[in-house]
């Protein structure tokens, strides 16, 4: 995964004016989207924005700009390669590719994406596991969004998968010998039931 530090993305009540003027901000907009997805509208241009975040803009149909993942990874995809490099067909938001021909690599572009609120929620949960310290952990690894959107929305160009992975991972390594193993078995039966 990449993430592009020149840019944020904040939930509903975050201030901007926290980030400096280089940083490009843009504003989640979840209430409009499906479950664990979102739409990103522009709130601020920053002055360092990269041309692939530049050029994924477009029009919401009442003047304002939004993020398009679409337009994001294909930004990505259409870059120049390296010697020695093939890259393969897009795969949702990964952009298969292979150096040599035997070194493999899948790279998903990504943003921040500051959510205190939705982190906090969770945090004070009522629980026995995973220990306070972890989810403390959790909270302070934060979350992406990934450019995927919601499979057959009708705004699935424009939509953002929220993505806690670095907080997934931190629990999965808080799992006893028990729940590895029945966390093993409930993926691969999602891998199976998705397949079909």
């Amino acid at each position: 995964m990449v993430v592009d530090n020149r840019v944020f993305c904040l939930e509903d009540d975050v201030k901007s004016s926290a980030f400096p003027g280089e940083i490009t901000v843009l504003r989640s907009l979840s209430r409009r989207s499906y479950h664990g997805h979102c739409r990103l509208l522009l709130e601020r241009r920053g002055t360092t924005i990269h041309r692939h975040v530049r050029d994924a803009f477009c029009d919401d149909g009442y003047g304002r700009e939004l993020l398009s993942s679409d337009l994001y990874v294909n930004n990505w995809s259409n870059e120049d390669l390296t010697e020695g490099m093939v890259q393969h067909e897009r795969a949702g938001p990964s952009i298969p590719s292979t150096m040599y021909e035997h070194l493999h690599s899948d790279r998903v572009h990504a943003l921040h994406y500051y959510c205190p609120n939705i982190l906090s929620k969770w945090a004070a949960r009522p629980r026995h596991w995973p220990p306070p310290e972890a989810v403390q952990r959790v909270v302070s690894l934060g979350a992406v969004l990934t450019p995927v959107g919601f499979k057959g929305s009708k705004y699935q160009h424009v939509e953002w998968r929220v993505c806690f992975n670095a907080g997934e991972i931190e629990l999965i390594s808080n799992l006893n010998d028990t729940q590895t193993k029945l966390y093993v078995l409930l993926n691969d039966k999602e891998r199976c039931i998705t397949s079909t």
